[in-house]
């Protein structure tokens, strides 16, 4: 069990806005570290002194988890349906695990990341014990409960979270971690998972596998990701692409006809996520989940 030194105060006290942001300066460096587990590290700044570190968790669309530690803040972090669609203040409830009872509110701002990404994060400084890092740490699952569009939730395994955050605790503050993970390997090699994909333009079905579909990560932080090909075996009839742009808007493409080789025609440039790992515009939908 991760027992932390860091950040503020009772959880129960803790509930309202959110405050504390350091925004990282634009011309800070940024480092792909390597993976632990399905978590990917990233530094900002030198290596003897960084800004910060952030780990990384994404579910194959613009769906994420991120631990970020700097020197005097810590931050947890998540993307869920359109909750970038608006740089207004955001109300969250967060519990773990089945725990509803124990849940906390908070009011979380939209900040962007060094890609581009808008997350709601939870901040708390490094001066006191909280109880939401050690839950962070053990808990199997942590759910985020907004209003945009109506009800929604967010929900999440915490697989690895643990070892993730010692990666990244011992990455933003060198030499206070007695027992530092080590990244497992670099994290901008996309990946390929095995889940359920869908595509429907202009009112047709072309792509419906469940399961099965190879789904191709980017794995770079954008949440880019392509459907109904692991883009190494030959291509099928079709296949399609979604490019996250961090604001809650994505753009899509895909080969329009059996045999072309290239996503090269557009699908639009304002598909929003919805549920399931669904993407969608007046035109198409492209849904991609485990």
């Amino acid at each position: 069990m991760i027992v932390t030194s860091l950040v503020a105060g009772p959880l129960a006290a803790q509930s309202g806005k959110q405050s504390g942001k350091t925004d990282t300066p634009a011309a800070a460096a940024v480092s792909d570290l390597g993976q632990i587990g399905e978590w990917s590290l990233h530094r900002t700044g030198p290596e003897a002194q960084p800004l910060s570190c952030t780990a990384y968790r994404f579910s194959g669309s613009e769906e994420g988890l991120r631990f970020e530690a700097r020197h005097d803040q810590t931050a947890i972090g998540f993307i869920g349906y359109a909750t970038a669609a608006s740089d207004a203040p955001l109300s969250v409830t967060i519990w773990f695990d089945d725990n509803r009872a124990e849940a906390r509110s908070f009011v979380l701002p939209l900040e962007t990341d060094e890609s581009g990404l808008g997350w709601r994060n939870y901040r708390t400084p490094n001066d006191l014990p909280d109880p939401m890092l050690d839950l962070f740490a053990n808990a199997s699952s942590v759910h985020f409960a907004y209003e945009v569009d109506g009800p929604q939730v967010a929900s999440h395994t915490l697989r690895g979270s643990s070892r993730a955050m010692q990666a990244t605790l011992a990455c933003a503050m060198p030499g206070s971690v007695e027992n530092p993970v080590t990244p497992d390997a670099s994290p901008d090699a996309p990946s390929v998972i095995r889940g359920s994909c869908r595509l429907v333009v202009d009112g047709r079905t072309y792509i419906d596998r469940r399961g099965d579909c190879p789904i191709w990560m980017q794995n770079d932080g954008s949440g880019t990701f392509w459907i109904n090909t692991d883009r190494e075996s030959p291509l099928p009839d079709y296949f399609a692409t979604l490019e996250p742009q961090g604001n809650g808007i994505g753009w899509a493409y895909w080969n329009a006809e059996p045999g072309a080789t290239h996503a090269q025609a557009p699908l639009g440039e304002d598909f929003r996520m919805g549920a399931g790992g669904c993407w969608s515009n007046a035109r198409a939908t492209i849904c991609a989940a485990r």
